[in-house]
């Protein structure tokens, strides 16, 4: 049910406020709620033009004291479509228009079972943090080695020096697919 207010007399006598547009689905109901500001009853005339495809509406006289209640009906339908709503008062001499959006009933089908994603096997987040830690101690070693001076070698230096490059991208590949 979609409910539509219009307000009659709000900024003067037979005036009228409608919305620009509104949607509807077929099937359901379209309430006009007429609410009259004015303080004395006013008559109200309604007609839809163009409608014969969404509703067996065409056209109401209504006396409408403080707030009226309308209902209009929508066919079920295979159609999608618009139709205008016109809104006449002070028998004739005020008159406005909306546009009503008629929409197809949107019937869901069953869901289909997710289709799972493979998950990377992610170990843990201590992984990076331990070859980083091996990179260093490779690099404290060679540091040792170095102030030692029992052997001169590069091959510990560019060990460590590996281990930690991996350390850091580890960690920057398993942040950005977490």
């Amino acid at each position: 049910m979609v409910v539509v207010e219009i307000y009659i007399n709000r900024r003067g006598i037979n005036t009228i406020e409608v919305p620009r547009q509104i949607e509807v689905v077929s099937g359901e109901t379209l309430v006009l709620k007429f609410i009259n500001r004015g303080g004395h009853p006013t008559h109200v005339s309604i007609s839809a033009t163009n409608s014969q495809l969404y509703t067996s509406f065409i056209q109401e006289n209504l006396y409408v004291e403080d707030v009226l209640e309308y209902p209009i009906p929508m066919k079920e339908g295979p159609y999608a479509g618009v139709f205008d709503m016109e809104v006449v008062t002070g028998y004739g001499t005020k008159k406005t228009a909306f546009k009503v959006f008629v929409t197809k009933k949107c019937e869901t089908p069953p869901e289909a079972p997710a289709k799972e994603k493979k998950e990377r096997s992610k170990p843990g987040r201590l992984l990076p943090l331990a070859v980083m830690g091996l990179g260093v101690l490779f690099y404290l070693s060679w540091v040792f080695i170095r102030m030692n001076s029992l052997f001169e070698t590069d091959l510990v230096n560019g060990i460590g020096f590996i281990l930690v490059l991996g350390g850091a991208a580890l960690a920057w590949y398993y942040r950005g697919s977490s």
